[in-house]
């Protein structure tokens, strides 16, 4: 159990990440427009088209707006929320899910008291 402790402190996130249910940890920057996450590492999501499963590669960015709106290139128009549980941003093709956290802007983003008061509730 301690050394666990230890390799879980070892592996420490800086103050402005994220880690999606499915384990890639993505990069949070704050805009006067709401949060930008982009993911760490290059990955492939597979979702569904008219035309059968297309394959998406590459880092992702999540944009997660003021106004509750979500978008992802590749993906509809989505929505996100925050509860006690976690944030998530849905869209038609799928869901990505940040549990026990909550959308953070790094210490030093101007913009970051502002975006504490959205109402973005789940």
């Amino acid at each position: 159990m301690i050394r666990a402790a230890a390799l879980l402190a070892a592996m420490a996130l800086p103050a402005a990440a994220q880690v999606s249910a499915g384990g890639h940890i993505y990069s949070t920057a704050c805009t006067a427009s709401g949060y930008v996450l982009t993911s760490d590492y290059p990955m492939v999501r597979f979702i569904r088209t008219d035309t059968g499963p297309q394959a998406l590669e590459g880092r992702e960015t999540l944009y997660l707006g003021k106004s509750c709106d979500a978008a992802r290139d590749g993906f509809s128009a989505g929505t996100w929320c925050w509860a006690n549980g976690g944030f998530s941003a849905d869209f038609p093709e799928l869901s990505i899910g940040f549990p026990r956290q909550s959308p953070g802007c790094p210490a030093d983003a101007a913009e970051a008291f502002e975006l504490l008061d959205l109402d973005c509730g789940c």
